[in-house]
């Protein structure tokens, strides 16, 4: 994914803009190249984040090298000439309960469930909540139907978020997804 942002000026005028992108690639946590990606030029191996400008350069060749023949040349010509990227491991899990405590602790957005980020759609599943929550406040839906509905439409996201990324990194949907309009 390619976008234009403002320089650090907060200019969008042609020549100052900048050209940001992102680079989903399956990659498993602990897996021999995810610790090798994530090995900084100092030797300090990072979890989540790489900061920019310390992955090392041998890392970032090796993965052009492999992707060489797979990418479009424009996106080559421009992975090859940005500086040395900001890595980050994208992590997702899936909740189904979100009551605790009897309904007096309820785990809302995020920390309730953390989809991939392919849809643009973090906010979704905490404004389904916030918006539903005042229906069981005011009696309109029980707790439980209300934790149910939550966990439908988060699997639902879920889904569809991670066949995305599928869909973006390999060019074919998962066997078995079939894409609707709602993505």
């Amino acid at each position: 994914m390619i976008y234009l942002t403002p320089s650090d000026s907060g200019s969008m005028k042609l020549g100052d803009r900048l050209i940001e992108w992102c680079w989903y690639d399956p990659c498993e946590a602990g897996s021999p190249v995810f610790c090798d990606f994530m090995t900084d030029s100092n030797g300090k191996q990072h979890n989540v984040t790489m900061p920019a400008g310390i992955l090392r350069p041998e890392a970032w060749e090796a993965q052009l090298s492999r992707r060489k023949g797979k990418l479009p040349p424009l996106w080559y010509n421009i992975f090859t000439k940005s500086d040395l990227p900001l890595l980050t491991a994208i992590h997702s899990f899936d909740n189904s309960k979100a009551n605790f405590f009897e309904g007096k602790l309820l785990l809302a957005g995020e920390a309730y469930t953390q989809i991939r980020p392919h849809l643009g759609a973090s906010c979704d599943i905490a404004a389904l909540q916030a918006l539903t929550l005042a229906k069981v406040l005011h009696g309109e839906m029980s707790l439980k139907e209300w934790e149910t509905n939550v966990a439908q439409y988060a699997t639902k996201k879920a889904v569809q978020s991670n066949a995305t990324g599928v869909f973006g990194m390999t060019g074919q949907w998962p066997e078995g997804f079939v894409p609707s309009s709602e993505a």
